[in-house]
């Protein structure tokens, strides 16, 4: 696949897989992909959190990073889009003390590639009220998740789970949002947003 727009189709049809959890063939099609193009950055590191290795996840992501930021010719700056929210998500998860500042370069990154209208802002805003949490800002963290989600159900599945880990409970107006959005995403077939929401349902019926 030596053609950019070749590329991006690859991108998107491994999104698409990883999304479904069939990561057999999201990885053998990440094999085909070049390893320092711009374009396939981040998916390494994806297609492992997903896997549960998220040490190697964010090795993965740490390498193409650098790869990113030295092709595109940019000092600072990281991919964005999901492959962006899945190194954060894998930072998030590891809580070292060393990850706080490439935390804040994914998000400043997100913040810069994505407009206020798009979902993509809504899901990081929604992360960063994870990441206030964990730096004990309870306040900002809530403020943030009052936001209305912008497009999607990805979007609405992790305002909800930020909601959950600020108030480690969700109102039923959530609920009922997370039990329609896990009808949707099993009938078109993606795995890992269904997944994560059962989870995420199951948790809040053992709270209540």
């Amino acid at each position: 696949l030596p053609h950019p727009e070749n590329l991006l189709l690859c991108r998107t049809l491994i999104a698409n897989l990883l999304l479904a959890g069939r990561l057999p063939e999201a990885q053998k099609l990440i094999q085909t992909t070049p390893p320092n193009d711009p374009t396939v950055a981040g998916l390494r590191g994806w297609l492992y959190f997903i896997q549960g290795k998220n040490d190697a996840a964010i090795q993965a992501f740490q390498e193409d990073a650098v790869l990113w930021r030295k092709e595109l010719k940019r000092r600072t700056g990281c991919f964005s889009g999901l492959p962006g929210l899945f190194y954060l998500l894998a930072l998030l998860r590891s809580d070292g003390e060393s990850d706080w500042r490439e935390i804040e370069h994914v998000l400043a990154s997100a913040r810069q590639a994505h407009s206020k209208t798009s979902f993509y802002w809504s899901i990081y805003e929604f992360c960063r009220a994870i990441a206030e949490v964990k730096k004990g800002h309870q306040e900002e963290a809530r403020q943030l998740v009052e936001q209305e989600p912008q497009g999607n159900g990805v979007a609405i599945f992790f305002r909800a789970f930020a909601a959950y880990v600020v108030d480690g409970s969700l109102n039923q107006k959530s609920i009922d949002e997370l039990t329609e959005l896990f009808v949707r995403a099993r009938e078109v077939g993606s795995s890992w947003l269904a997944m994560e929401t059962a989870e995420l349902l199951c948790r809040t019926e053992q709270r209540t």
